[in-house]
């Protein structure tokens, strides 16, 4: 019997992504109306935040930007390609780097599905009980895992090790699934010292990687392709940058919900136009916003920073 991957986190979350097509940038006020009224309850609730006037320019480019992402993972095996799984801070540069691979971050995918979808990841949350995994056991490593070991969603063809010492919980959760579906690790070590010593182990390490992936991938990586990645990625960096200052301004001027922006765009297209653009927008936004003097409260009390 065929496996009805449509029922995944992924492929739900791809569905609701599609909506976007046709859209104008920013969509007007008659146009996000229409789009939220077909949304399910939970979802119309959660992402209507991305479209509230102050923000749906940087929203939707964000949204956007996300979806460019899932769309290269879900057409990457019609193209030849190998869908590595990463762990969060990781840079997705290197996987990008590859014209034969395209990467996926499981903490970005389980906060979409409690984001947008009905019912959130609850389902995905009870397949990774139902295999005896500790409650104790971070969620957003483990609702998109659970959902690619139900079989009914997008499994990844090799996966890359980069948090042990650091997030063991994706580390474990990560290497459960490669055993459970045989695929591949790369584990990239890491020395315990912050020492330039500690530092040449690491390049080593990082080198020993490259390695490993381009004879996993048949691909050399290309230095000219590294290069102009790279080059973005450090255009991001500086707009990161940017915004960190505005955050300085008191009251803060930086809309809330940007902090939310920042985290699956490092993890996810960092150094890719649509990532540039998405935070050229965000800084955009809150510097006409302090030039104006708005701010999200008329009083601050605290602020958020992830």
């Amino acid at each position: 019997m065929s496996v009805n991957v449509r029922d995944g986190l992924f492929n739900r979350a791809l569905d609701l992504f599609g909506l976007l097509d046709g859209l104008d940038e920013p969509p007007s006020d008659e146009e996000t109306e229409g789009l939220l009224a077909v949304l399910p309850p939970e979802a119309k609730n959660n992402l209507s935040a991305f479209f509230e006037p102050e923000v749906r320019a940087a929203g939707v480019s964000f949204l956007s930007a996300i979806k460019t992402w899932m769309f290269d993972a879900r057409d990457a095996r019609a193209q030849g390609k190998k869908i590595i799984l990463v762990p969060f801070n990781f840079p997705p540069e290197l996987v990008m780097a590859f014209d034969n691979a395209v990467p996926l971050t499981s903490e970005v995918l389980s906060s979409l599905g409690a984001i947008a979808l009905q019912g959130g990841g609850e389902r995905y949350w009870d397949q990774m009980m139902s295999l005896g995994l500790p409650d104790h056991i971070c969620s957003s490593n483990s609702i998109e895992i659970g959902s690619i070991l139900s079989g009914q969603d997008l499994v990844p063809d090799a996966i890359i090790s980069a948090a042990p010492g650091g997030c063991d919980a994706n580390s474990k959760i990560h290497e459960f699934l490669s055993q459970m579906l045989n695929i591949p690790q790369f584990i990239m070590e890491k020395p315990v010292d912050d020492t330039p010593e500690g530092h040449e182990l690491y390049r080593k390490f990082f080198g020993k990687l490259i390695t490993d992936l381009e004879e996993f991938l048949d691909e050399e990586l290309d230095e000219d392709r590294l290069r102009t990645l790279l080059s973005g990625a450090n255009r991001c960096t500086e707009l990161y940058w940017d915004l960190y200052e505005l955050h300085k301004g008191r009251p803060s001027p930086v809309p809330n919900i940007f902090n939310l922006f920042l985290a699956p765009l490092r993890f996810c297209v960092w150094g890719r136009d649509c990532a540039i653009r998405t935070l050229e927008i965000m800084v955009e936004t809150t510097r006409e916003r302090w030039e104006r003097r708005e701010y999200p409260a008329p009083e601050e009390r605290a602020r958020t920073l992830w």
